[in-house]
Parts: C-alpha cells; structure tokens; sequence
C-alpha cells in the first residue's frame, strides 16, 4: 500500500485506521470486564457449588461488589466451606426465613453487604455497616459486627465470643437480641432490642437494652449512659456506671451492687453476696 509523506515521515491510512479500530472494540468491552455476576438457585451457580431441590453445596465462595446471590425454589438451604460476602447481596428481596446458609468455616461481610438468611457458621466477622435480615449463630466461634451493623433475629453462641464494635451516635449497630455461653463484649453506641444472656456481660458507654440483662457466670459491667428496660442478673458484681436508667430490679448473687452517679433504679437492688454501694444522685424505686 502506498503511504502519504509528509517531510521526512511516512503514515499508512490503513495501520491508523485499524488502530482506531482497535480502541473502539476495547472501549466497547472495557464494562464487561467489570460486570457483576447474579446467581440464581437453581440456575447460574457460583463456581464450585452444585446441588438441586433447594439444596446445595459449596466450597469456599467469595462475591464481588455488585453481585448478587438469589434463590427460586423455598426453603432453600445452601452449605459453604467459607463465604465472602463482600459488599454483595444475598436474597435481599427474599425472606430470610425462605434461605438457611450453614457456612462451615468463616462467614465475612463488609459495608453495605445484605444477607437477608439465617445464618449458622463457624465464626462471623463483618466491618462497616452490615444488614443481616435473620439470625445469626455460631457454636465455640467468634462474632464481630460492625459500626452500623444491623441483625433483624437473634445473636447466639454456645461458647463463642460476641463483640459489637464501636458506632457513634447516628451509627449505632443493632441486633435483635444475645445468648451466649462466652463473652459478650459492646463497645459504645449499640443497641440490643430484647434480652441479652452471656458467661459475662461488659459494656462501654452509650448503649441501649430493650429487654433484660443476665450474666449466668459472672458480672455485668455497663460502663455509664446506658438505658436498660428490664432487669439486670449477675452471678457476682453489678457496676451500671453513670448517668445510666435501669427499668427493672438488680441482682447480684454473690457480690456486690454499684449504681454510678445519677442513675435511677425503677425496681430494687438485692446484693447477696457482699454490699449496694449508691452513688449521689442515684434514685432507687424499690427495696434495698
């Protein structure tokens, strides 16, 4: 082909033209690339997974940003080695009574992940704000939720450890309630609507408890501007911090009973095991 000179250089219309080309087909592909996928049970599975009539199983998954995850048939149930979660979505414009997810290993979720399931695994560690539409347990494994995080159903362990981590005061996490044989630890700014039973029970500042509070081991410790409706059982000591509101009575079996600066009591306080120390400007509605 012959070229078009231009001083001492030499183009050839046809290699621009396919270069030109070029860019336009890459350009035109370049979305893909990054597209999310949406998996279907049954239909398009995950990678590894297989299984039918509402029942699958899995290895070890892990979901990209955008993707999502639904289910056809109900129940559904759905065995993972490990889940990823990402900030992916899981059933969630589904109920989470229709899909179980038993992850054998570790279940992680990221900020803004749905999971609308109930969920049973080994251990859960989510960071940022989370949304589990169901329950969450696990038997001697870990739980750690993050800022934000909110959990419809119930929390339980058998013996693993549950922490909520620190929010602020427009980014408290949530959970509908906690049993747990091991530690329950809530750092500020969380929010339990029902009961919350643990081995023992320590709290930082600025937390809400919509139900009772029992500790079937050892102490409850509240840490100040805590707001409990019911009452609170503790197998030793009993400290509510400051400035806290207990709806109901207190308890403590063996030890004693501290009730901070300027908190109020709507029940009684029973020590009994060693002394009730009430500090000024404490109330108390019943007994002593």
């Amino acid at each position: 082909m012959a070229g078009v000179s231009w001083g001492s250089r030499t183009r050839r219309p046809g290699a621009w033209a396919w270069q030109k080309r070029a860019g336009v087909i890459l350009g035109l592909c370049w979305p893909l690339l990054g597209q999310a996928a949406a998996y279907l049970f049954p239909g398009n599975l995950p990678s590894g997974c297989s299984g039918s009539a509402g029942t699958y199983t899995c290895g070890a998954v892990t979901l990209a940003a955008g993707d999502t995850l639904n289910i056809v048939a109900t129940p559904t149930t759905i065995s993972f080695t490990s889940l990823n979660v990402g900030s992916a979505s899981i059933n969630a414009a589904g109920s989470a009574s229709n899909l179980t997810l038993n992850v054998s290993g570790m279940l992680s979720a990221s900020a803004g992940a749905i999971v609308k399931a109930n969920v049973n695994a080994g251990s859960v560690s989510s960071t940022g704000a989370v949304s589990y539409g169901g329950s969450l347990s696990t038997t001697t494994g870990a739980v750690s939720l993050g800022a934000g995080t909110t959990v419809t159903g119930a929390l339980t362990t058998t013996t693993g450890a549950i922490t909520l981590l620190t929010g602020t005061a427009v980014t408290y996490t949530t959970v509908g309630s906690i049993s747990s044989g091991g530690t329950v630890t809530l750092n500020s700014y969380n929010s339990v609507n029902g009961d919350l039973v643990g081995y023992l029970v320590s709290a930082a500042g600025h937390n809400n408890f919509g139900g009772s509070i029992t500790s079937t081991t050892t102490y409850v410790s509240l840490g100040g501007y805590a707001t409990v409706a019911g009452s609170i059982y503790a197998q030793t000591y009993v400290d509510t911090g400051g400035n806290s509101s207990i709806g109901g009575s207190i308890t403590s079996a063996t030890s004693y009973i501290d009730t901070g600066n300027a908190t109020s009591v709507g029940g009684s306080l029973a020590a009994l095991g060693t002394y009730v120390d009430i500090h000024g400007s404490a109330t108390v509605g019943g007994s002593i």
